[in-house]
């Protein structure tokens, strides 16, 4: 665990698997509490449900990044964010 990071807020895209969910995973080790997003509904909660094994809350977000005003006011109503990993690959 990194003490510089532990308590902080992330958003992780693209983390429905790959890098994106290695990413997310690993920052929730770390301490971090994590949103995650993806487009797709299936394996972003698959990555939520991993993450929270942890002992850091994962928040799951269905949301296609190429609608920013949508996807933007989604996650400014639920996350605070301190780290940003942007993985969307779009």
């Amino acid at each position: 665990m990194d003490p510089g990071r532990s308590g902080r807020q992330a958003v992780v895209t693209g983390a429905s698997r790959g890098i994106g969910r290695a990413v997310a995973l690993q920052l929730a080790r770390e301490g971090v509490d994590v949103a995650v997003v993806s487009r797709h509904r299936d394996p972003i909660t698959a990555a939520g449900a991993i993450a929270a094994g942890t002992g850091s809350w994962v928040l799951p977000f269905v949301a296609d990044l190429g609608d920013a005003a949508a996807a933007e006011a989604r996650m400014t109503a639920a996350v605070t964010a301190h780290i940003l990993v942007n993985n969307g690959a779009g």
